[in-house]
């Protein structure tokens, strides 16, 4: 069967086969057991799943390179094929929401609530007990102008004392050192100077590195890699494995037939364009009942791909744009399109345009769709998409276009100007949409 499809950065690419790709771009993963790999895999194809525009369409930051996979050795590919085919088409949700990818390397006993880590709650990530990594220990030291830099502070200075080191410095009159305590233990100054073989008992101290003891290894989030290793040596498989370290969770398999032909919870509003005593645009025929034509066989055809659709007019009755505007912000669907016909006083004038609000890409990009369709099935001059600053596109909440489908004083688009026309652009309307959202037509 067709794999279901997923947009990173401009290239297309199967599910299955992104999974493998950033499987292979995350190194630390490479050494662990069979069950642990699989595990992984789901929580990997998860992350890449909820970036699908028909399942949550989430736009996270994906990097994915088939080279780096080309460039592992065959024993360490099959490993990773085998996770990937073995849990083929599996994803974990969590209150019906795709979870996404999170691990620890070693969380010497306890993975961490997500809000003590990122500052905000993730159902799923609450601490769990785990008794089953070996507690990891480690001493390093950072220099304390790395700290400064990192994070833009103003650059340390000499100080008379270092808290909780050298504290209780009592000075003569020229600053020298009379007595002080180094770690709770009283010196004399002499001691003091003497002891560390130093110059001079006139001093000022900067601390220039902190020793840091860690404890595990990672932010403390998810599955704990050395304890999910644990588990499946003792038998534990890889639903028992991801049940434990994300909690609340069920594994789900994607039902690829009815994602690749269906908009799967997806809405899209219907605007046609005037109505009542708002006629438009008029020739033999008025732009308002075009519209209305236009949008109900787009209706017609999206409703046979399970699309939730919401109309602002279903009937020649007249709208403010204010009323629409409420319409469209109350649904919140995942486009709004407003559909328009256009006239010129020149009848040379022809084509469709679309007007998409600043910054809309994926507005520009389903509109780019719309028109590449109707210049491909009707022979409509392609305009082009338009940035404007129209009250519907600047005032709804959700992403939207402005589709003028023709120019109805248009010496070749009036010979559209039929039933079957309104039928086609409705159409040509629709099948972008499948296309934008990866479904067949």
């Amino acid at each position: 069967m067709e794999d279901i499809k997923v947009k990173v950065k401009d290239e297309v690419y199967g599910l299955e086969e992104a999974a493998l790709y950033l499987f292979a771009k995350i190194k630390e993963l490479y050494e662990y057991e069979r069950e642990t790999l699989k595990a992984l895999a789901v929580l990997i194809r998860s992350k890449i799943a909820r970036n699908i525009r028909n399942l949550e369409g989430c736009k996270e930051d994906l990097s994915l390179n088939k080279g780096e996979f080309d460039k592992l050795d065959d024993k360490l590919k099959n490993k990773l094929i085998e996770a990937i085919k073995e849990t083929a088409g599996i994803i974990a949700k969590y209150n019906g929401r795709i979870v996404d990818l999170y691990y620890t390397k070693n969380c010497s006993g306890a993975t961490a609530n997500s809000e003590d880590v990122l500052g905000y709650h993730i159902g799923y990530l609450r601490r769990v007990f785990c008794d089953l990594c070996r507690a990891k220990k480690d001493e390093v030291e950072v220099e304390v102008k790395r700290i400064m830099e990192l994070f833009n502070l103003s650059s340390s200075s000499y100080k008379e004392k270092v808290e909780g080191l050298i504290e209780e410095v009592e000075r003569d009159d020229m600053g020298r050192i009379k007595k002080l305590k180094f770690m709770n233990k009283d010196l004399s100054g002499k001691d003091f100077v003497e002891g560390l073989n130093l110059k001079s008992n006139r001093l000022y101290f900067l601390q220039k590195s902190i020793g840091v003891k860690e404890i595990g290894e990672g932010l403390g989030l998810g599955v704990c890699l050395d304890g999910a290793d644990a588990m499946a040596k003792m038998g534990k498989n890889y639903e028992d494995i991801l049940k434990y370290y994300y909690t609340g969770i069920e594994l789900f398999k994607l039902n690829k037939d009815y994602i690749l032909n269906n908009f799967n919870d997806k809405k899209i509003l219907i605007d046609p364009g005037h109505g009542g005593d708002d006629t438009g645009n008029i020739s033999d025929i008025a732009e308002k009942d075009i519209n209305l034509k236009v949008s109900l066989y787009l209706k017609e055809y999206l409703e046979k791909k399970s699309c939730s659709v919401v109309m602002t007019r279903d009937k020649d009755e007249y709208l403010s744009l204010q009323k629409r505007v409420d319409i469209i912000n109350k649904e919140r669907p995942n486009f709004f399109i407003s559909i328009h016909m256009n006239h010129f006083y020149n009848d040379t004038v022809n084509g469709s345009e679309a007007y998409c609000y600043k910054d809309d890409e994926e507005a520009i990009e389903l509109s780019n769709l719309i028109l590449k369709n109707l210049n491909k099935d009707l022979n409509l001059k392609n305009r082009g998409v338009r940035v404007g600053d129209y009250f519907i596109l600047r005032e709804s909440k959700v992403s939207g276009i402005i589709l003028e489908c023709l120019y109805m004083t248009g010496r070749e688009d009036r010979a559209i100007l039929n039933e079957e026309g309104y039928k086609k652009i409705g159409d040509c309307i629709y099948k972008a949409l499948c296309e934008f959202y990866g479904i067949n037509f």
